[in-house]
């Protein structure tokens, strides 16, 4: 941000908290859509896993190179591991929530600033 003659170090401060809350919005929001894209996957997994048959031959990929696996194993770990993204993506989504309030807050101060300021 550039120094602005009519702000005063306090408001300038004020003005880098709303730029840090928006970039801590976008990090969140960003997280958020990746862990759910997994959890959607895992998702997709676990049902392709119910539907084969018991004796079907399973394979985990693991760094690069696909390891044969217990069916039922598998699908155990797939379903943890979707529940365990799950749970990420409402905290995620809490975070997200506080956030916005946050920002919305400190916008509309930034506003109610600039507007007694005499800066559009």
């Amino acid at each position: 941000m550039q120094n602005s003659p009519n702000l005063s170090p306090q408001q300038q401060q004020e003005v880098v908290r709303l730029q840090q809350l928006q970039q801590s919005l976008e990090m969140i929001m960003q997280q958020k859509a990746t862990m759910d894209a997994q959890a959607k996957e895992m998702d997709f997994a676990v049902g392709e896993l119910e539907a084969a048959p018991e004796d079907a031959v399973a394979y985990k990929s693991v760094g690069g190179i696909f390891i044969k696996k217990d069916r039922t194993e598998l699908l155990t770990s797939t379903k943890d591991r979707k529940e365990t993204l799950e749970m990420r993506v409402k905290s995620l989504s809490k975070q997200e929530d506080n956030i916005k309030s946050q920002f919305e807050s400190q916008r509309k101060k930034v506003q109610e600033m600039f507007k007694a300021a005499g800066i559009q």
